[in-house]
């Protein structure tokens, strides 16, 4: 199987909206998992910036220098 994170939200009938479309994988069976926050849970916009953010800070402190150890 194959992973995809997307966001969506559930409505008042219980029904899942994504928040964009899966048009690569039209007429395809499917799992879902639900990951839902908990009530002080930060919102999803926020967690994705953060994520985002620490992603790049992340790789900000790679060197090229580091490369030699990929080399071992």
């Amino acid at each position: 199987m194959q992973a995809l994170e997307v966001t969506g939200t559930v409505n008042v009938q219980g029904e899942l909206s994504l928040d964009r479309p899966l048009e690569t994988f039209t007429d395809s069976r499917v799992r879902f998992i639900v990951l839902v926050p908990e009530q002080a849970a930060v919102p999803i916009e926020a967690e994705a910036e953060w994520t985002r953010l620490t992603t790049e800070q992340f790789l900000h402190g790679y060197s090229e220098a580091d490369a030699l150890y990929e080399k071992v």
